[in-house]
Parts: C-alpha cells; structure tokens; sequence
C-alpha cells in the first residue's frame, strides 16, 4: 500500500491542514492504527514520533493518549483510548470514537510501523525545513533591526533546530526506553559515557555526560590547560569520538605541538628548538601520522562565546562532534561593562550549550589571586575568579592543585591533585594523577 495525501473512506476529523504543506495523511493513520493494536508497535513508534510530528493535530492529541496509556501498562485499543479522550473532553475534537475504528481499518496486513513512522517524521522534518526558511527571510527582511551577526546566529540555530534530537516537553512513557537502554548500556563494554583517560577520575565521575558542563579551574601554569588537552587527546585519539578545541589562550602551532609532544614523548622544548635525535625524529614522524588520520579540531580563531557556539553547533551537524573544550572561559570577557555579568553569561551560554548540543562541554577557568594569599594553596570553590555562576552553572567543578608549583622542595613532586570540588551527581574526593609537563600532558600514575 502507498501512502498519499488522503484516506479512503475515512472520517475525517474537523481540523485539515493545508494540502500544499508537506504531509502524509494515511501514514499518519497507519501508525496510530498500529499503535492500537500492538503495544510492541508503540515501543517501535516511540524512539521516532512526536505528537508535532503530525500534520493533524488531532492524530497528535491520539498519539499522546496512546503513550499515556501505554505508560500506565493498560491497553491502548480503541475503546480504552475513547474512554480515555472523553474523560478528557477531547474525544469529540478528533472526530469521535468511530474514527478510532478508521485508524484500525485503514491499517494494510503485514504492516510495518517502523516504515509509517518514519514516513510521519520525515514529512514533518519538511515542514519545519519550510518554517526555518521563513524566519530566515525574515531575518534579511530591509525592515529587520536585528543586528546581521545575531542574524547569522538566529539562522544558524534555526536550521540546527531542524536536525537536532530536542524535545520541548516529553511524557515519561517517551523516556523509559531511553533509560533503560542507558542502564543497560552501562554495564557493557561500551557505556554511554566518555572517559577521560583518568581511570580514578572516570570512577567517581562515571565519566563525561551529555549535556555536562565539566569547570577545570587553576591559576596560571599549575596545569589546567594540560589537563584539558589530556581529556580532549584521549576521547579523540583512544575512544575515536570526534572533539574540538575553542581556544584564545594559544595558537593553533602551540596546540599541535603540544599535542605531538605529548603523543610522541619528545619533550615539548626539544621539538620548540628543532634539535631531535633520530630516535627522536622517528618518534615524531609516528606520531604525525597517527594524528594526522584523527578527528580533532581545533579553532583558536573565535573571538566570542556566540561565534563559538555557532561553530560548535556546524561541527555537531557535519562531524559528530562528541567533545568541546574550551581554554578558557574569562578569554571571552571583553570586561568593558560589568565584568561579573559577563562571566556569568559566557558561563550560562556554554551550559546551554551542552545540553543543546547533547554533549559534554569542559572549560577551563582561572581562579583569583586569593588562593596564593593564604597558607593552604590548596584551591577552593570560592576561589573561582569573576563569578559564583560558574559554580551555579557546572555540573562538576574540578581545581588543578600541584605541591611542587609552590613549594620546590615538596615531598610529592609530580604528582597533580585534581580536587573534584563540586560533583552534580555524585561524591566530591580528590584524584591524584602525574603531571608530565614537559610532555605538556598529564597521566594515571600507573600510566
């Protein structure tokens, strides 16, 4: 059976959008008759429906009760989903129970769910496509007074929206699939998380979460940035997850020397000054070629926390992006008006776009001069410099602490604490870990 724009013989409800817009109609029946009559073919539907995905919104309103009944474990037939509608005044405004029965009857035998679903999404995903080109040209309108880079941002959202796997207000019933395919997950060999490379770390974190915003916070030269690449090496370079690194605090030659030094142990002044030995040399061209076929990006161009997201939001859509790094958060403070607000809206805009793009986001962040006043240098969460909202804001704090950077006779040289000073989801401790600076990296002790 081919789906097309109209149901023979069906009753049809009050309210038909206007045939020009991109719709399948029979699809639309088709999944909602399935759906009645097999709760397997809900679970099926569930993971690529929406109630907006359909053009009626009445089959949105029967999709809804269909997933509330199903998530109370009771029958979602017709009669069930009537008496549910009615209960609700609602039953009348999708053109009464007989309509229900449509649904089932237009259903063709050996039908697959999946395939109508998909149908319903698809012609829905045409319709925002439409809706996005509209505001679009809006945005260009002569009489527009948005600025023409929050123009390209809105656009740029706007079409990002169209791909991305967001949704406004879902009922639990959408998520319990989710969550139980994130337990099980877990316990496999590949969990739904990114490690950092740190296995103590990875422990009392449970690694890096979508929609995270992970704080790196230390005062300058302690070993934050190294920490971070460290992080951003090995979700590329170990778990191949595609990553980027926004940075203004170096340029993009210091980054990709450190990164060589760091994957080829040829100490990071031997490859600033040229003067390799040949075991040296061939250490390094391995390492060039490994990293040459590796998915890191790295931008040391952007220039402020919109034009950021704009970019991050291009490599989410067209490389998989996995991973954001950015290096460091007070870099994208102009400081011209009040400072604390503008750390607070960088900060804000970076959670929001964790949880837009779905993926974690680690940001390094300087600490104020305080934390080297005081007897104990260790850092605290007071110590984060310009701004309580950082703490407000992440997901999980983590303060780079080295002994030897403030007392060369230490007992512990070497050795990095990373204090997990605010932890959203679980315990705060202290990881211990060995810096390599001259490798500009940091490592498990045991590594």
């Amino acid at each position: 059976m081919t789906a097309t724009d109209d149901g023979p013989g069906a009753s049809a409800p009050p309210e038909i959008p206007d045939p020009a817009t991109p719709q399948d109609i029979i699809a639309e029946q088709c999944a909602l008759g399935l759906m009645m009559l097999s709760k397997d073919a809900i679970a099926d539907a569930v993971p690529t429906l929406r109630a907006g995905d359909f053009a009626r919104r009445e089959h949105g309103i029967i999709y809804e009760a269909i997933l509330e009944l199903y998530g109370r474990t009771e029958p979602a037939d017709p009669a069930m989903v009537a008496h549910f509608l009615a209960e609700r005044d609602d039953l009348q405004r999708i053109g009464g129970a007989p309509y229900l029965h449509t649904l089932i009857s237009v259903v063709p035998v050996r039908a697959s769910v999946v395939h109508y679903a998909q149908l319903v999404a698809d012609k829905a995903l045409r319709r925002r496509l439409g809706e996005a080109g509209y505001r679009i040209m809006r945005l260009v309108d002569p009489s527009s007074t948005i600025a023409t880079p929050d123009a390209v941002d809105l656009a740029q959202q706007a079409l990002y929206d169209l791909t991305a796997d967001g949704r406004d207000t879902v009922m639990l019933p959408e998520m319990l699939v989710e969550v139980l395919d994130s337990i099980e997950a877990s316990t496999g060999d590949s969990p739904p998380f990114l490690s950092t490379g740190f296995q103590d770390l990875d422990r009392l974190l449970s690694g890096l979460r979508p929609g995270q915003l992970v704080v790196i916070g230390g005062r300058p030269g302690i070993g934050k940035s190294a920490v971070g690449l460290s992080i951003l090496r090995h979700v590329v370079f170990r778990l191949g997850c595609p990553g980027v690194l926004f940075t203004r605090e170096m340029p993009e030659m210091e980054v990709a020397t450190r990164i060589l030094s760091a994957e080829t142990e040829v100490p990071l002044h031997v490859l600033r000054a040229g003067l390799l030995t040949d075991a040296e040399w061939t250490s390094l061209a391995r390492g060039i070629q490994a990293a040459s076929e590796s998915p890191l990006f790295i931008d040391a161009a952007v220039t402020t926390v919109d034009e950021l997201r704009a970019k991050a939001r291009r490599l989410r859509t067209r490389h998989s992006i996995g991973l954001i790094v950015v290096d460091y958060l007070q870099m994208f403070v102009k400081g011209r008006n009040d400072r604390y607000r503008e750390v607070s809206d960088v900060s804000r805009a970076l959670k929001d776009l964790s949880l837009e793009l779905d993926i974690p986001v680690v940001v390094m962040s300087q600490l104020n001069r305080l934390v080297e006043q005081r007897t104990d240098k260790r850092p605290q969460l007071i110590d984060l410099r310009d701004s309580g909202t950082i703490e407000d804001d992440a997901d999980v704090v983590i303060l780079v602490h080295r002994d030897d950077y403030y007392d060369q006779g230490s007992s512990r040289p070497g050795e990095c604490d990373l204090i997990v000073a605010k932890h959203r989801s679980g315990p705060i401790a202290t990881v211990t870990v060995a810096a390599e600076l001259h490798y500009a990296r940091m490592l498990d002790l045991d590594g």
